[in-house]
């Protein structure tokens, strides 16, 4: 089954949505980076499931901010520590 087009690729196609897009461009994709409340529902931080980029869990606390350590884990309830 071939998968549709990317978040970002349907962003690049819509010159409306350009903020989102530089919102998006950043090096960082955790929650905290990309949070941008006053899109409303174009907030690429709902749009999206935004995953850990080490272990690629939606619950891991790197998910949240990229200060927290990698948990590896998906548990629920996870308290993120500093690295």
């Amino acid at each position: 089954m071939s998968q549709g087009p990317t978040l970002r690729q349907l962003l690049a196609d819509n010159p409306a949505a350009a903020g989102i897009l530089d919102s998006m461009s950043g090096p960082c994709r955790c929650k905290r980076c990309v949070d941008r409340p006053d899109l409303g529902f174009e907030n690429p931080a709902i749009r999206e499931m935004l995953l850990c980029e080490i272990c690629h869990n939606k619950r891991c606390p790197k998910a949240t901010w990229h200060g927290y350590r990698c948990s590896g884990s998906n548990e629920l309830g996870q308290v993120g520590e500093p690295e």
